[in-house]
C-alpha cells in the first residue's frame, strides 16, 4: 500500500514479484487520471522487487503550473523517504526525459520499466550505457494514449519536453492517427466521439484539430489522407451529400487502407460502403463506441 496519504490511487498486493506489465498498469491508471484531470498522460510507479508498491503518480505540470511535476518525480515524492533506492524499481508509462532519468541516475534505481519509447526516447540509452536495466515493453495503449494527447496539445507536449513552442511535432513523437471524415452540421456528435476516442487511447486526426491557423486547408487534408493508416467515416444524410466526405472515403479505398463507417443517423449508405460492417450509433452510444474500440483494435 502507499505510504504517502496524498498519493491518488492505493493499492494492496500480495508478497511475491508482479509481472512488468502488472506494475505497468499501475502507472497506465496513473495516466488516465492525469488525462481526466486535463494533464499530460503520463504515469508512474515505484516497486520493492517483492511487488509491494511505495508510490505512484503522475505529470501534474498542467494541472499545479508545476514544470517539476513530472510522473516520475510525483511517484518519487508519493513514495515517502527511502534508505536506498538500489533495489527498487521504476515504472513509467513513457521513456524518461533527462530530467527524470538524471533522477533514476542519482538515486541508483535497480531497474526502469517503461511503457513505450516511440513516442519520446528520452535517456533510456544512457542509462543502459551506465548499467541500468530498461525494460521497454513497447505497449500500444501507452503509445495510443499519449500519441492522443499530443494531437490535441502540441504546444502543451513540446513545453513538457524543452522543445520550442512552435515546433511542429514530429510523426516520430506523435504516430499516425484514425483521419475521421466527416460532414460540418454533425459537429457536436464528432466533438464527443473523438474526445471519447481520445480518452480512451486512440490517435486520431481531425482537420479542426490538426490544422492550424495559416495552413492550407487542401493540402493538410491530402497529406493527412496520406499518412492515416485507415479512415473512419460519420454517416449522416449531410455527410452522404457531401462531396467532400464522398471524397475522401473514395481516396481511402483506392488506396487501400481500411474504412470504418461510423452510422450516426438514418441515411442512404454510399455503393462502396455497404458491404462494411457498421458502429451503429443511431440508438445506443455505449454499444457504437464498445463497437468502434474493437474494429480500431482490430487494425492496430
Amino acid at each position: 500500500m502507499r505510504s504517502n496519504s496524498a498519493s491518488t490511487v492505493v493499492h494492496l498486493y500480495p508478497v511475491g514479484m508482479l509481472a512488468p506489465h502488472e506494475m505497468l498498469a499501475v502507472a497506465i491508471e496513473e495516466a488516465r487520471i492525469g488525462l481526466a484531470e486535463g494533464g499530460i498522460p503520463i504515469g508512474a510507479a515505484i516497486f520493492r522487487p517483492d511487488g509491494t508498491l511505495l508510490g505512484s503518480g503522475h505529470n501534474r505540470r498542467v494541472q499545479h503550473h508545476d514544470p517539476s511535476a513530472h510522473g516520475e518525480t510525483d511517484a518519487f515524492r508519493n513514495a515517502g523517504r527511502q534508505r536506498s533506492y538500489r533495489d527498487l524499481i521504476m515504472v513509467t508509462t513513457l521513456a524518461p526525459c533527462w530530467y527524470c532519468t538524471g533522477l533514476i541516475r542519482q538515486f541508483g534505481f535497480k531497474t526502469v520499466i517503461i511503457g513505450e519509447s516511440q513516442t519520446f526516447e528520452g535517456g533510456i540509452h544512457w542509462l543502459r550505457d551506465n548499467g541500468f536495466e530498461v525494460r521497454d515493453l513497447a505497449s500500444r495503449e501507452c503509445i495510443g494514449l499519449l500519441g492522443g494527447y499530443i494531437h490535441l496539445h502540441p504546444n502543451i507536449w513540446n513545453e513538457d519536453i524543452g522543445e520550442d513552442m512552435d515546433r511542429p511535432v514530429t510523426k516520430a513523437h506523435r504516430g499516425p492517427g484514425t483521419f475521421i471524415s466527416y460532414c460540418r452540421d454533425d459537429l457536436d456528435f464528432v466533438d464527443k466521439l473523438a474526445k471519447d476516442l481520445t480518452t480512451r487511447g486512440t490517435s486520431i486526426w481531425l482537420d479542426r484539430i490538426q490544422i492550424r491557423a495559416g495552413q492550407a486547408w487542401d493540402k493538410a487534408v491530402e497529406n493527412a489522407l496520406g499518412h492515416c493508416p485507415q479512415l473512419m467515416v460519420v454517416l449522416s444524410p449531410a455527410a452522404v451529400a457531401s462531396d467532400n466526405v464522398l471524397n475522401e472515403v473514395a481516396f481511402a479505398l483506392d488506396e487501400g487502407k481500411p474504412v470504418i463507417p461510423v452510422l450516426y443517423q438514418d441515411c442512404q449508405i454510399p455503393f462502396r460502403l455497404r458491404r462494411l460492417h457498421r458502429a451503429d450509433f443511431r440508438s445506443n452510444y455505449t454499444a457504437g463506441i464498445s463497437d468502434l474500440m474493437r474494429a480500431l483494435d482490430m487494425l492496430m
